[in-house]
């Protein structure tokens, strides 16, 4: 198997130019510009030569990458200030579930085209372990927060549970806003966090 030419920058003048990289390809699909998204003209855009960016990336598909690996990372750090940021005295399983939806929805709104774009090649360019790493990670602190805010949700499988509620979350978004059709957005995270509530409450 080939070593691939990859690295992680280290110094400054490396991550200056990896962000120059990442930002180009931003700068692209802000435009809407998708189908010139090739090595060549990244380059251009972040003004480095296309060499720079072989020594740090293997191809257009490894920069989408590591793109997306950045959002995902950035996803689950706005989740958690959220989640930090409310008393206990505050927390119930709805202000829970609907932390959860909002954290995952806002970011990639945010985004507008880029995230449509992203998303669009996202099963293609990066490997589905990094999202399961990344919703290991969520489902960890959703637990965690569930035993020191003393919650109680009605399924058996508390972490089977949660990751239900992740998947349910990226599906419903992935199709409501990716997807051709177009949906209101608040209406959409209403329905999806009333969905959830009564899958994890306890019917007295």
């Amino acid at each position: 198997m080939a070593k691939s030419r990859n690295k992680e920058p280290t110094q400054n003048r490396s991550k200056i130019t990896v962000d120059a990289i990442l930002e180009a390809v931003m700068v692209l699909l802000k435009k809407d510009e998708s189908s010139q998204l090739s090595t060549n003209k990244i380059a251009e855009i972040a003004g480095v030569s296309i060499g720079s960016l072989y020594q740090y990336f293997d191809n257009k598909e490894s920069i989408l990458e590591k793109i997306l690996l950045r959002i995902l990372k950035e996803n689950l750090l706005h989740f958690e200030k959220a989640l930090n940021e409310i008393s206990q005295e505050k927390m119930d399983l709805k202000t829970l579930i609907e932390l959860l939806v909002r954290s995952q929805f806002d970011l990639w709104l945010k985004m507008g085209k880029v995230s449509t774009a992203l998303l669009s090649v996202a099963p293609r360019v990066v490997s589905l372990n990094h999202f399961h790493k990344a919703d290991e990670l969520i489902v960890e602190f959703l637990q965690r927060k569930t035993r020191d805010y003393e919650l109680e949700i009605s399924p058996k499988n508390q972490e089977e549970a949660f990751y239900v509620c992740i998947q349910s979350v990226r599906a419903v978004f992935f199709m409501s806003f990716v997807g051709p059709r177009a949906h209101k957005k608040e209406i959409i995270i209403q329905e999806l966090i009333a969905m959830l509530v009564s899958y994890l409450e306890i019917k007295r």
